[in-house]
């Protein structure tokens, strides 16, 4: 097949990362028309993380993460967007890169929706602030740089405390956006790569989606000690906060917004 999304999933205790991927690829077929194909992981443990969700309540969950690397191997598509399962497309503007002359794109730069500048502890991958990419969404083509990348990013996941100690990071769990900082700068000659065009619109674990109406979302944030909202319609988001996307009232809007 010429060109589709590939999304990763793999069956979880607490979180329902096959419904999410589910969801994803309903969405990306239908704002994209592109086909999708999902592939179930197995759990392999190792990696555990703490949500903090927005009713400040904290869970330290397993964190299966590690099938990213082999994203160029599972790939039956000539080119893939790579896509998280908790990225929600509302919007073809991915459709673009399809048919151009980037063979390896991701994103430099992320928005966050709320204006409360949640995300920025994770401009910076390193103490001596080395800039951090986000392997949330990639496109690649089956070529030698994303060959190159996605190999370079398993020996960093092998080496991950070698890799913490040479770039001067805490080499506590394995995290798929620096193994991707790490594999794009050395692939690139520690030269500026390619990224696409526009920021990475995301929402953090603290704040959620409280009301769906199609393709328009409605965000329920907190700011000091205040609460706010905000209007997103036709925007492509990362939504960070599981636990949202697992209520049964939000995840059903969603996916009725498939059909």
């Amino acid at each position: 097949m010429s060109k589709g999304a590939l999304l990763l999933a793999t069956p979880h205790e607490t979180i329902d990362y096959i419904g999410f991927a589910e969801l994803a690829a309903g969405l990306v077929q239908k704002h994209l028309g592109i086909d999708t194909h999902i592939h179930i992981g197995e759990a392999k443990p190792g990696n555990v993380r703490a949500f903090r969700w927005h009713d400040n309540q904290t869970v330290t969950v397993p964190w299966y993460n590690s099938d990213r690397t082999l994203a160029f191997d599972l790939s039956p598509f000539e080119e893939t967007l790579l896509i998280d399962v908790d990225y929600l497309t509302f919007n073809n503007n991915l459709k673009q890169y399809f048919g151009s002359y980037d063979e390896f794109l991701c994103y430099d730069q992320v928005w966050d929706v709320t204006s409360t500048d949640s995300f920025k502890h994770d401009r910076t991958m390193t103490r001596a602030g080395h800039p951090m990419l986000w392997a949330t969404v990639v496109y690649f083509r089956k070529c030698d740089l994303a060959y190159n990348i996605f190999e370079t990013m398993k020996n960093v996941q092998s080496n991950w405390r070698y890799y913490a100690k040479f770039w001067g990071f805490k080499a506590g769990k394995y995290r798929n956006d620096f193994a991707l900082t790490i594999a794009h700068q050395l692939m690139n000659g520690y030269a500026t790569g390619t990224y696409f065009n526009h920021r990475l619109a995301s929402l953090s674990t603290t704040d959620t989606i409280y009301k769906v109406n199609k393709d328009e979302l409605t965000i329920r944030y907190q700011d000091a000690d205040n609460y706010n909202a905000v209007k997103l319609k036709g925007v492509n988001l990362h939504c960070m906060n599981k636990a949202c996307l697992q209520d049964s009232e939000i995840y059903g809007a969603l996916l009725d917004g498939t059909r």
